[in-house]
């Protein structure tokens, strides 16, 4: 090989990537002193494999990478792997993943084989706008690409270059526009268009829509658009000739960089997508006739074996000089793109709305770009060349609106986006309407992990909700971003704000199953929360077979404190660990907690409700059970459909009396045990059948009667019950549900009749499979939409004011 990347690449890829750099005339006050080391235990050393290969050791990085949420990327071409750290900022300088090995103590080439799963040599890394990887498989001439790794597993889902994943020499079959050969460096425009440096066939191959099309390139660059030759300096050294090019990078608007090695230059090319393969600016050499080291002397503007190409966040332009030994800057070499705009999220607010963060989406931004409100500068974040987000107080919505947003980038180029007007409207409860969306930019969005939001605002299947009582705070559980997201204050947040808190990931934006390992700090298809009277948490982790106990205060990332279900190790995940009894769990769902803090927990799978006395003063093992005759059996309506039977219970809900509702979701029926600690196990009620023998899907046709797959329940502070009645999209609504069995209201339908799913269109007035449901101290309602992937909040949900229950 080659001198193919040294590890100095790395340098000018971790400095632009990390963060927005502040313009260089601000810079003065920083030193030039790295801040961390990762591969060694500190800066004195320099041992390859320190320590043997593990997690914390590196061979020869030649590249890395950084996605939106500040995850790390390494490439070792040594070891032949890419390892990935988790917000290593914030965090440890262990790896977290590893990609092309079975584990992080083994760095052979092509594990098993070649394959989707083993690497040679990897070298160029790239992220795409959703977290998609790519990487140059430089020795198997291939470019592999991951959909979404830090959520699915490690194999490779697509692959350019090859015709299959199994095979691995140089120009399969033949040099064309499915073929590579030892392809260094890739990336990507905000549009999702691929680049990769074909280095030994002396070209820059160009995919449009990689994930949607074929695996052919579209367009070539340095062979005069031809993709059967692979000549160096195709018709001779110019404007349109390539020789072994190494690494590809792009700007905020779209213009391609080249470091073309053997030529010691760097070429640049106007948004080649809308005008042509020819180069139009060079770096390194006098004009585009001339390749050779440090023509006329070692210099400024001259270079020698130039390696490591790329640009910061400002559009300043790094070049890792490898010939020189030196990492050269250029200030703003070419104009800035003037920005555009597209769309903002929230796209409207509630007059009165709190403190909000305003995400703004369109093209051409960069590091010092700055959101304005009415033409006055707001604090803006840079989080992307398509993205940014603003500061709002909740003094700037003051007034009647709209407010005019625009985005401003400074010169050179640059400019001010036309405008969209942010509206206000105003919040009217007592409604069936809703008045505020989470997880979406409007209320006509259902797009999971909508990529218009941040990663602290999208969900992926919300599927239950729960609010502290006394704080106000408000939880969701995001079922298949494996975490539960929390927000200061239900009833102020604005649409669209970020959470503040999450559990069951390390941060805001990872959403890995079982994160590093499951543990007490790990979550998998978190489903029911609830809380005590101390601001205790419990959340039902369904796919590890456990109910998780925190302790107040609650922080990001924190361990949870108690484990139920798998005999206090958090590290096991077994159904029904050593049988069925008081001590096991099988797909729990719902949780709740009576007022003197006892916890009952749906226990699905095992068609039953455990009650635990005080379980943080006591034990992990449950004290009654429900559903069944005794905590060691667990068949479905065990006997017969009947009073004292349950079929996969949902949700669950207790009075200010201890009455305690449970969603018995494949009987269609919710049940009412009266004071079940101090009488019996038997259901005193039903809601949703006309007996407690009949468990039919809307018995009668769906009416105000019936109910069809019941999930989560709530109760107000008057007694009022609402049920998330799933397969119906809707969700009922029950006046005095001990005395009347027949709902009062209906959210998400036009009447109680209907049951289509977004009846009339995805819109503040539909659902869709809705799962969770509930209130805040001012009786605002929330539903979990899981299949539109929002939390709808309604406000002021009560019709009419009634005494609170333990006042009758």
């Amino acid at each position: 090989m080659r001198h193919l990347l040294r590890p100095v690449a790395i340098l000018a890829v971790l400095l632009a990537g990390w963060a927005a750099p502040p313009p260089l005339a601000q810079a003065a006050n920083l030193d030039n002193a790295a801040d961390h080391v990762f591969g060694q235990p500190n800066f004195a050393q320099s041992i390859v494999n320190n320590g043997g290969i593990s997690d914390h050791s590196l061979s020869s990085p030649p590249a890395g990478a950084i996605d939106p949420q500040g995850n790390l990327y390494v490439a070792e071409l040594s070891n032949n792997r890419v390892l990935e750290y988790d917000a290593p900022l914030t965090s440890d300088r262990k790896a977290d993943r590893v990609f092309g090995q079975p584990d992080f103590s083994h760095n052979g080439q092509n594990y098993l084989g070649i394959n989707a799963i083993g690497l040679a040599g990897p070298v160029g890394l790239a992220l795409d706008a959703h977290g998609n990887l790519y990487l140059a498989d430089y020795l198997d001439s291939r470019v592999l690409e991951y959909d979404d790794p830090l959520t699915s597993d490690r194999i490779a889902d697509r692959v350019f270059g090859q015709p299959n994943f199994s095979t691995a020499d140089a120009n399969h079959g033949s040099l064309g526009a499915g073929s590579l050969y030892r392809p260094a460096g890739v990336a990507l425009d905000a549009q999702g268009r691929l680049y990769v440096a074909d280095t030994y066939n002396n070209r820059v191959l160009e995919y449009d829509a990689p994930l949607t099309s074929d695996q052919s390139a579209d367009v070539v660059f340095g062979q005069g658009g031809a993709f059967t030759t692979n000549d160096t300096n195709h018709a001779g050294i110019g404007k349109d000739s390539l020789n072994t090019p190494e690494l590809v990078s792009l700007d905020a608007g779209g213009d391609l960089y080249v470091s073309d090695t053997s030529n010691n230059r760097v070429l640049e090319y106007n948004t080649p997508l809308t005008s042509d393969t020819t180069a139009d600016r060079v770096f390194g050499q006098p004009d585009f006739t001339h390749g050779a080291p440090n023509n006329g002397g070692i210099s400024a503007s001259r270079l020698n074996t130039p390696e490591g190409v790329i640009l910061d966040a400002v559009g300043n332009l790094f070049v890792a000089d490898f010939g020189n030994n030196r990492l050269l800057e250029f200030d703003l070499p070419i104009a800035r793109a003037a920005p555009t705009l597209a769309a903002l999220s929230p796209s409207r607010l509630a007059a009165g709305s709190p403190a909000f963060t305003l995400t703004v989406n369109g093209a051409g931004y960069y590091g010092n770009s700055v959101v304005r409100w009415n033409g006055s500068n707001r604090p803006t974040t840079y989080i992307n060349s398509t993205r940014l987000t603003a500061a709002f107080s909740s003094a700037d919505l003051t007034g009647g609106g709209p407010f005019a947003v625009t985005v401003f980038t400074p010169s050179p180029g640059g400019g001010a986006t036309s405008l969209i007007n942010l509206a206000l409207y105003a919040r009217g409860g007592h409604d069936t309407t809703a008045d505020v969306v989470q997880g979406q930019p409007n209320f006509a969005a259902s797009v999971a992990n909508n990529p218009n939001m941040l990663s602290a605002n999208a969900f992926h299947a919300p599927i239950y909700a729960a609010i502290d009582p006394d704080s106000g705070r408000l939880f969701v559980a995001d079922y298949l971003n494996n975490r539960v997201l929390s927000w200061l204050n239900a009833p102020a947040f604005a649409n669209g704000q970020p959470a503040d808190l999450v559990l069951g990931q390390p941060d805001l934006y990872s959403t890995w199953p079982n994160a590093g390992g499951r543990g007490a700090r790990t979550l998998r298809s978190p489903y029911g929360l609830a809380l005590d009277s101390h601001g205790n948490l419990y959340v039902a982790d369904h796919d590890n077979e456990r109910v998780l106990e925190y302790n107040a205060p609650l922080s990001t990332g924190m361990a949870a404190n108690h484990v139920f279900g798998q005999g206090g190790n958090f590290s096991t995940a077994i159904a029904n660990n050593g049988g069925v009894s008081a001590n096991s769990l099988s797909q729990p769902w719902g949780v709740a907690l009576d007022g003197q803090d006892n916890l009952y927990v749906a226990d699905a799978a095992n068609n039953r409700v455990l009650e635990y006395d005080n379980p943080l003063t006591t034990d992990r093992t449950a004290d009654h059970v429900f559903g069944q005759l005794n905590s060691g059996s667990n068949d479905a309506n065990h006997g017969s459909l009947s009073a004292t039977s349950l079929y996969d219970p949902q949700g669950l809900a207790l009075d200010g009396f201890g009455n305690l509702y449970v969603a018995d979701r494949f009987n269609n029926r919710v049940l009412v045990y009266d004071a079940p600690l101090t009488t019996d196990r038997t259901a005193d009620h039903v809601i949703g059948q006309p007996n407690l023998t009949s468990g039919a899907a809307n018995n009668g046709g769906p009416s105000a009667s019936s109910l069809y797959d019941p999930a989560g329940l709530a109760l107000d502070g008057f007694g009022n019950l609402y049920v998330a009645d799933r397969f119906n999209n809707r969700v009922l609504e029950y006046d005095a549900p001990l005395t009347n069995r027949t709902a009062d209201r209906v959210f998400g339908q036009p009447g109680f009749s209907s049951n289509a799913a977004n009846n009339g269109g995805t819109s503040a007035d539909s659902l869709n499979g809705p799962t969770g449901v509930a209130l805040d101290g001012q009786n605002n309602l929330y539903i979990a939409d899981i299949v539109n992937n929002r939390v709808l909040e309604f406000d002021w949900a009560l019709v009419k004011v009634r005494l609170p229950l333990m006042m009758r």
